[in-house]
């Protein structure tokens, strides 16, 4: 008897084994496609109470400035020059304070509690302000001059790394 006659007199056994290879084909397929930032969520970031000097971890949820026992936190993005250099911070970011100060009256009402503000991915995204260690002035992420302030280049030419906390696994 032929493979044809086999799969013709077993018709559920087929079925049941092909609905099964599709099944694992797409699983397959959606966990490959997905971005590693939806596999690996990042719950910690660094932050900085005297313009990059140091640095300290906390939760990535914090909306930059904050108070840090009495000084004003800010975001901090750390890098390397090769696979062993030493961290540094590349530069420092927080928000606007007009879209800080809707988020936070947002956050206040205890009735939004665990709720996101509408409108609040564009608010963060085009309301963040970035400057370089030692810069006076913060300057809006969209200018052209941020995408400078932003790329960190090694001493040697390269880019740098960039240095995250420690991801869940």
């Amino acid at each position: 008897m032929g493979i044809r006659e086999t799969l013709n007199k077993n018709q559920t056994l087929t079925t049941g084994a092909t609905i099964g290879i599709i099944v694992i084909a797409i699983i397959v397929i959606v966990w490959q496609m997905m971005p590693e930032k939806i596999q690996r969520v990042m719950t910690k970031s660094y932050y900085t109470v005297d313009d990059g000097k140091t640095w300290f971890e906390d939760s990535a949820e914090k909306l930059s400035p904050f108070d840090k026992d009495g000084k004003e936190a800010v975001r901090a993005h750390l890098f390397r020059c090769g696979e062993s250099g030493e961290p540094f911070v590349g530069y420092l970011e927080k928000l606007d304070p007009r879209v800080k100060a809707r988020l936070d009256q947002f956050q206040s009402n205890p009735a939004n509690k665990g709720r996101v503000m509408p409108g609040q991915a564009e608010a963060e995204e085009g309301g963040n302000l970035v400057k370089r260690r030692g810069d006076k002035n913060w300057l809006p992420e969209t200018s052209p001059n941020a995408a400078r302030i932003r790329t960190i280049k090694c001493k040697d030419g390269s880019y740098a790394i960039r240095v995250v906390p420690d991801m869940p696994q």
